[in-house]
């Protein structure tokens, strides 16, 4: 199993407010067909599980980082320029005075939860700075022929991998 460190899979781009100020774009220098759907993805920061997530992908969208990953990252840190909040969001973020977000954004395909915001209020000294991809590592373990799995039984795996190992921003919190 091969993992790799996100800052070398990904890009920022900066601009907006701190902390919602980041994009996180694949690089371009990265092999086509290495990160193409369908799998499972294993995510972690400083070397602690911290999300399981799935990606069967479709012909136009097929690139893990760009679909998925970037998400998580995103949201997990509180750094994502696209994180949005739901009404549980919104009131785990009173709870955290390690960072303020001004006029946060309800609706959108970044959202947030109960446990990542804890988890980014009690990784703040890490996330505030502009290097913490360094600290996520990826592993992503494709299934190269789409006919072996369908969308429901690599949904059902991943629940079962998630059941398993209790990663600690998967869940709503």
């Amino acid at each position: 199993m091969k993992t790799y460190k996100a800052s070398d899979l990904f890009d920022i781009q900066q601009s907006g407010t701190f902390p919602l100020d980041c994009e996180f774009l694949p690089k371009d220098n990265l092999p086509v067909d290495m990160f193409k759907g369908p799998g499972i993805f294993f995510l972690s920061f400083k070397g602690d599980l911290v999300y399981i997530g799935s990606f069967f992908g479709s012909k136009s969208n097929n690139n893990v980082l760009a679909q998925r990953v970037n998400k998580e990252i995103a949201s997990i840190s509180m750094r994502g320029k696209q994180v949005t909040f739901n009404q549980k969001g919104l009131k785990a973020l009173m709870n955290c005075q390690k960072f303020t977000i001004n006029n946060p954004k309800p609706k959108g395909d970044f959202v947030t939860s109960p446990l990542r915001i804890e988890f980014a209020c009690n990784h703040w000294d890490s996330f505030k700075n502009d290097h913490f991809l360094k600290d996520f590592e990826l592993c992503w373990l494709p299934f190269r022929n789409k006919k072996n799995k369908t969308k429901k039984e690599l949904n059902e795996l991943t629940n079962q991998l998630r059941s398993f190992y209790c990663p600690l921003c998967n869940g709503k919190g």
